[in-house]
């Protein structure tokens, strides 16, 4: 008897773990965690390995739920990829910011980057 009562105790400690998270903030929290589980799963085995069922359960919760905040895996990969990016240029920011006048950032446009010019222009030569 003692044993049904504390799995019980325990179906409900997990109820309320894994509640849907309904403020704009416990949304957010729970998309993060479910993008760590996808950088974890990413680095152990692989993007080929990397599917929603991976990361569900890496995450802790079931594949079905990864929908109410994902539509697709592929989201799921390019929203890492948008992290890394933004990580990226932040390091590169705060690189040029401390070279100085070395190096400039300026915007471009599709064209500049079909035709290898690219963001960044230097007086030093650097491209």
């Amino acid at each position: 008897m003692n044993i049904t009562l504390r799995r019980r105790a325990e179906i409900n400690v997990e109820q309320e773990l894994f509640q849907r998270a309904r403020s704009p903030e416990r949304k957010q929290l729970r998309r993060m965690a479910i993008l760590q589980a996808a950088s974890d799963v990413l680095a152990r085995d692989g993007i080929e390995a990397t599917s929603l069922n991976a990361i569900a359960r890496q995450a802790g919760m079931v594949k079905s739920n990864i929908y109410r905040y994902f539509e697709s895996r592929e989201e799921i990969l390019l929203r890492l990829m948008l992290l890394d990016l933004s990580d990226l240029n932040g390091d590169l920011e705060k690189k040029s910011r401390a070279e100085g006048p070395k190096m400039s950032w300026r915007p471009c446009s599709r064209a500049d980057l079909r035709s290898g010019r690219g963001f960044a222009s230097s007086s030093a030569g650097w491209r």
